[in-house]
């Protein structure tokens, strides 16, 4: 307990309100002046600095400073705490920097001395006031450099300003309207809400220290911010000018009601009424005879005009009641119309398949017609920047079903479209061609018909019949016995022969390039909706986040796969099977393709020739539309797309150009089986045992029929082969393949015919001409040693030592005769087992073996065999 003469009554500082007096009565008169002696002055009590700390922490800032500077200026340190945790962190003063005075105490105030302190002066003096209860922490928030003593005082100033509110918010007197609250002179709601909203923030400096009483203050201090925007609500409900709306829009504004705000200004506008009512979709679509739906272009310009005026409009009216704060009044406003009103229209529209495929063009069209379009008199390069930017992804995240919705009809349309096309073309092919049979079928009847009725009027039936039933009644040995079997075989005959005429030339139509176009074309057109989207934010700087364009990349892939398995399972590969049956299947007639082109050769060489055209094709819109992908976009995403061998897409072309290439090699192959059988029956046909084996010299040195025959046929089936085949690896494949068979048919053909001196001279002959056409037109010439070898084995056909042999008919010229002919006959022999040890003469295509084999084709082989065979062999045993 303190004594009683050290107890007092601390006097109000001036300008302040005062700290509640201490006082202490006398409780007993009696007391005597030894016992006072035991009692501390509250002096001597403060001077701990744990009790003076632990007084500070209950009372606030005002309060405490009387303390500190009445009893312990020592530590001041307290109050500046206090200041600094209330300024800075409860107010959030940061740009307020603390400077430090030489002077680390708090500043003496003399409080009996009513004369102002000298501190409160000059700049300071001003600043204080100017302060006001509307103003306070605008001002001071403009302070940059500040000590703690002018802390204090610029708290104690404010501490005054507010005291008269705070004794109505103690007061228990129950408030029925706001005018109660505030005084007289401020009838400004602007005014009135910068008020509340400083009072609030006043008492949130004071909650730590009074936090029961304080509560009760900031709780009736919010029941009448409520009244203030209830009386504010009910202003701009019931002003009809705009511009004396707008301080009651401000001071909600102040008073953060932004939700209350936005529900205002829809309020004022309907888009529901104004724009949807009069635009559903018996405006916008329509169909013609065909059931094809398509879009009423000028109702939908007109539809996005309405939009456009209406947002507009809009814009507008938010930047003559909201000032600055327009922007963020407009952009929730647009998320709103957008999310709601506009989605729910698009839904319901679309919910309508028919009309879904015309999404994409509602969609772009929005934006470039009418997004980007949105002006407003408030506006500025960033405030326009800002609106555009955030509606353009109000429209991305609302519409986002929609739009993958869209690309994923993109995908199905264009399979269902590109294999409709493929199947009803093969399906018009097989019904023309049943088409064509039939009738074919029909009129044959009627012609066998007719035959059987004119053969009752004529006995001689046999001679009125068809050539071509005849030639093939002796081909195929068909009996006359029975008539009517006669022209049931007849009817199957010619029927069959045209059956199989129609399938060669249908392979013409199996594969249709200007079908291949159209089924491109298709899958163009779907990838071009796909991208539309991503094009439009491009033209229009929309941000493209790299999950959209791997998404919209994605279904473009798709498209073009669908593209490739459609062309190649429903149209190339069954147009390639065909051909290659029917060409391994066709039996030549060598009557009717003697030196002519064989018909399914020549179709599946347009074949070739056309599937190369619709590759290229498909290799340049790869190329275009997927490949350079970003490129077409023109996207800020610089990541390209790797398209390396793991890649599925990559994996399916390079197995679809595999394929392709496979059918052509088997046709090739099968191709020049055809021809080669070709080339044989014109040697069977056209070749004579005097071609190699003359009775006399060709002095004119021509060469054969047959040779001159199978270069016209090799010639005309090779340049249609090179103008159907682009690949030039694949072209030099094909030509090296007909050089290596043609010359094993010639070596094959050598070895069936007896050949003398002068026919070896015809062969040798024949070998050049092969050996020219090789090398000038299939551009063989690392292959001419072939025929340059087999030349050197016809040059053993010509080796002859010719001598006159006497005639005479006595025994002794017999003898020389038989002498003579010996003598011949050996050094021939030797002269030829000499050539055919020298290797270096068949350049390695033929051995020793082969070549003898070939030599004994001579007409003289048994006169010279023992001298051969001696010479090459060893072997010293000789018949005379």
């Amino acid at each position: 307990m303190l004594a009683e003469e050290n107890f007092v009554v601390i006097k109000e500082l001036k300008g302040k309100e005062p700290l509640d007096p201490i006082i202490v009565e006398d409780s007993e008169a009696s007391v005597s002046e030894e016992e006072n002696e035991d009692y501390l002055s509250l002096s001597e009590i403060l001077q701990s600095q744990k009790v003076t700390q632990n007084l500070c922490d209950y009372l606030d800032i005002r309060d405490s400073s009387i303390i500190i500077n009445l009893f312990t200026n020592n530590f001041s340190y307290i109050l500046e705490e206090k200041l600094f945790y209330v300024f800075i962190k409860i107010w959030n003063c940061s740009e307020i920097k603390i400077k430090n005075d030489a002077k680390t105490t708090a500043p003496e105030i003399n409080l009996i001395d009513e004369e102002e302190p000298t501190f409160l002066k000059n700049d300071l003096c001003e600043f204080l006031n100017s302060l006001t209860v509307v103003n306070f922490f605008d001002r001071l928030n403009s302070l940059t450099e500040c000590s703690y003593e002018k802390l204090l005082n610029i708290y104690m100033k404010g501490y005054e300003m507010f005291q008269p509110f705070f004794i109505k918010l103690d007061s228990t007197k129950k408030l029925t309207s706001i005018a109660e609250f505030f005084d007289n002179q401020r009838e400004s709601v602007i005014e009135n809400t910068l008020l509340i909203l400083n009072l609030n923030e006043f008492l949130n400096s004071m909650v730590v220290y009074e936090y029961e009483n304080n509560n009760k203050r900031i709780e009736k201090l919010s029941f009448i911010r409520e009244m203030l925007v209830n009386d504010s609500l009910n202003h701009l409900h019931n002003i009809a000018d705009l511009k004396n709306r707008k301080p009651y829009i401000l001071s909600l504004l102040h008073l953060n009601e932004k939700l209350l705000l936005m529900d205002y200004y829809r309020s004022l506008n309907d888009f529901q009424s104004e724009v949807l009512k009069d635009s559903g979709e018996e405006n916008l679509f329509e169909k013609d005879e065909n059931e094809h739906y398509f879009v009423r272009e000028d109702e939908f310009d007109k539809f996005l005009t309405k939009i456009l005026n209406f947002f507009n409009e809009k814009v507008k009216q938010a930047d003559s009641l909201f000032g600055t704060d327009y922007l963020m009044v407009v952009i929730n406003y647009m998320e709103e119309i957008i999310g709601d009103d506009l989605l729910s229209y698009f839904n319901l529209i679309f919910s309508n398949i028919k009309y879904f495929q015309f999404f994409g063009y509602f969609y772009t069209q929005l934006f470039e017609k009418v997004i980007s379009k949105i002006e407003g008199e408030g506006t500025n390069c960033y405030g326009k920047t800002v609106l555009l930017k955030n509606t353009y992804g109000f429209i991305k995240l609302y519409f986002g079903n929609l739009i993958q919705d869209y690309l994923n009809l993109q995908v199905t349309t264009a399979n269902q479209q590109i294999r409709e096309k493929l199947l009803k073309f093969e399906q018009d092919n097989v019904e023309n061609l049943n088409k064509e049979n039939e009738l074919f079928y029909n009129q044959k009847i009627d012609e066998i018909k007719k035959k059987k009725e004119d053969e009752l009027n004529n006995s001689n039936t046999k001679k009125n019949k068809s050539n071509f039933l005849r030639s093939f009644q002796h081909m195929l040995k068909i009996g006359t016995t029975n008539e009517e079997k006669d022209f049931d075989e007849e009817l199957e005959i010619e029927f069959n022969l045209k059956k199989l005429e129609n399938d060669i030339g249908n392979i013409k139509n199996l594969i249709d390039l200007p079908l291949c176009m159209d089924v491109i074309q298709i899958a163009n057109k779907r990838i071009s909706n796909i991208t539309s989207f991503l094009q439009t934010y491009s033209k229009l700087g929309v941000e493209i986040t790299s999950e959209e364009m791997s998404n919209h990349e994605k279904h473009c892939e798709n498209v073009y796969s669908i593209l490739l398995k459609d062309i190649d399972l429903l149209h190339l590969s069954k147009a390639f099977e065909k051909s290659l049956k029917l060409l391994n299947e066709y039996d030549i007639d060598v009557e009717i393709e003697d030196g002519s082109i064989i018909n399914p050769l020549m179709n599946f060489s347009e074949l070739v020739n056309v599937s190369d055209i619709i590759l290229q094709l498909l290799q340049i819109f790869y190329k275009n539309e997927i490949e350079n992908f970003s490129k077409k976009v023109n996207s800020n995403i610089s990541k390209k797309k790797s398209f390396d061998f793991l890649n599925q897409l990559t994996i399916l072309k390079k197995n679809f150009e595999i394929k392709v290439d496979d059918f052509v090699a088997n046709g090739l192959n099968a191709g020049i089986t055809k021809l080669m059988q070709q080339i044989e029956y014109i040697y069977e046909l056209n070749q004579s045992p005097k071609d190699y084996c003359p009775d006399e010299i060709n002095e004119e040195k021509k060469a054969t029929s047959c040779c001159l025959k199978t270069i016209h046929i090799l010639k005309i089936h090779c340049q249609m082969i090179s103008q159907s085949l682009a690949n030039k690896a694949t072209l030099e494949i094909y030509n090296q393949e007909i050089t290596e068979r043609l010359f094993q048919l010639l070596v094959k053909n050598l070895k069936k015919n007896i050949v003398n001196v002068e026919g070896g001279e015809n062969l040798i002959i024949d070998l050049r001409h092969y050996k020219q056409f090789i090398e000038k037109e299939l551009k063989m010439k690392k292959l001419g040693i072939l025929f340059t070898s087999l030349i050197n084995v016809g040059e053993l056909f010509t080796i002859d030592y010719a001598q006159e042999v006497d005639i005479d008919n006595d025994l002794k010229n017999e003898k020389l005769r038989e002498r003579k002919k010996f003598n011949r006959n050996k050094a021939i022999g030797k002269d030829i087992a000499k050539k055919l040890c020298d290797s270096g003469m068949y350049h390695g295509v033929f051995t020793q073996d082969e070549a003898y084999d070939m030599i004994t084709r001579r007409i003289d082989w048994y006169n010279i065999k023992p001298f051969v065979d001696k010479s090459v062999y060893g072997l010293d045993c000789c018949i005379i």
